[in-house]
């Protein structure tokens, strides 16, 4: 799921940062497996990897100085909110859920509280929505908005779980919000997203490029947000050159931004530019939805350390498995899919991530899943989306007429 824009703004944009910590079993992920089957360690407080370190990190710098803080006076809420949303930040610029379990464990003391103050809800709800537990996320931005009706993060956060799920009546009941709290933008943004699936692609593209050109005092950060999504529709229309453009646009603002990454690379690799994703990714093996992309370019390319890659990733979904994770179903139906060439599972993987998610990626995996299977019956879900939706894509049409084929 794509961060909010304005959430985006209460945090840091940032790097890795290589912090040695103790990882609990509970928030472990990641592992590189020695063995076939996921390893289960037999005590909580083993140390199972470190984060690498980098001494001059300025958000390490941050985390520090935070740290020793929160170590001196526990209870200072504001110091301990802005570790657990630096931690919240690295987590989306980086893929790596390990931090969502270092945020949580900050806050603790406080969600234990029967009343937890409303920025404690807030930063629950941001890790539960991370962690995909959709359902606990949308309950907390409504309390939040209970509390404080023009809290802008949590009308952004509402908006965008409801358009994840395809709930799009309640994704547009919650986008008029944004006209109470003064935030006229980012409802424009978020009716150009709902028009662009909902088959007026031309039409969100316009007012999204409009809005751009006539914005001059918003941050960096506003600036990427709709230039990745002017690249998404630019896809839609069938015009990749521009989608180039818009996507290189974004990534030169925050090349960090792991969703703008894994969507530019995903049009990379759509367009036989294996070449181009191996470099920029080998740094960010410790993201999931970057290393499946890095491992699928890398066995397209035949490249020598495909196998080494495929392995990892293996241990990735088999530890995920084991500890009842399945954040990245999609990832996984599609690890299943274009690298182990077993569509069958694919297509239940596929299945199982549309029960919760259902933006154009997870449809498109499930569609190609039910195309490989030739099982046109098994993508009839998404095939009912396209319709109700009025979804337009070049490559989705194909692929619906395909499946259609396979009926007759």
């Amino acid at each position: 799921m794509r961060l909010p824009f304005l959430s985006r703004s209460h945090l840091a944009l940032c790097r890795l940062t290589l912090l040695s910590v103790v990882l609990f079993s509970s928030i472990i992920f990641n592992i590189k497996i020695a063995l076939a089957a996921p390893y289960l360690p037999n005590k909580d407080d083993l140390v199972l990897e470190h984060l690498p370190f980098k001494a001059q990190d300025p958000i390490n710098q941050k985390i520090k100085t935070l740290r020793l803080a929160l170590q001196k006076n526990p209870n200072n809420l504001v110091q301990a909110i802005s570790l657990a949303r630096t931690y919240f930040s690295l987590a989306n610029s980086e893929g790596d859920p390990r931090y969502i379990g270092y945020a949580h464990s900050i806050i603790k003391p406080w969600t234990d509280l029967p009343n937890p103050p409303i920025d404690i809800i807030l930063v629950r709800s941001l890790l539960n929505q991370f962690s995909h537990d959709f359902e606990a996320a949308t309950k907390g931005f409504k309390d939040v908005l209970s509390k404080d009706p023009l809290n802008g993060e949590a009308i952004s956060w509402l908006v965008d779980l409801n358009i994840v799920q395809s709930h799009f009546a309640e994704a547009e009941r919650y986008n008029e919000f944004f006209v109470k709290a003064n935030l006229n933008e980012n409802k424009i943004v978020y009716k150009a997203v709902i028009q662009s699936i909902h088959g007026n692609t031309q039409l969100a593209y316009l007012s999204l490029s409009d809005l751009l050109n006539h914005t001059v005092s918003r941050p960096p950060e506003f600036k990427e947000w709709v230039l990745i999504r002017l690249a998404e529709m630019a896809i839609r229309l069938n015009q990749p050159e521009l989608a180039e453009k818009h996507f290189k646009e974004a990534l030169a603002i925050d090349p960090q931004d792991a969703y703008g990454l894994a969507a530019y690379v995903d049009f990379l690799i759509d367009h036989n530019r294996f070449a181009e994703v191996i470099q920029p990714l080998k740094s960010k093996q410790a993201s999931d939805i970057l290393l499946l992309r890095l491992t699928q370019a890398s066995v397209l390319n035949k490249s020598a350390d495909a196998n080494d890659l495929i392995n990892t990733l293996q241990d990735r979904f088999s530890a995920a498995t084991l500890r009842g994770d399945r954040l990245h179903l999609m990832e996984e139906s599609r690890f299943e899919l274009k690298i182990k060439n077993n569509p069958t599972k694919a297509l239940e993987l596929a299945k199982l991530n549309w029960e919760k998610q259902r933006e154009p990626k997870d449809a498109r995996c499930f569609l190609e899943a039910a195309l490989a299977a030739q099982n046109p019956q098994g993508g009839q879900e998404v095939l009912q989306w396209m319709k109700e939706t009025h979804y337009e894509d070049p490559l989705f049409i194909s692929l619906e007429q395909a499946l259609l084929k396979l009926k007759k």
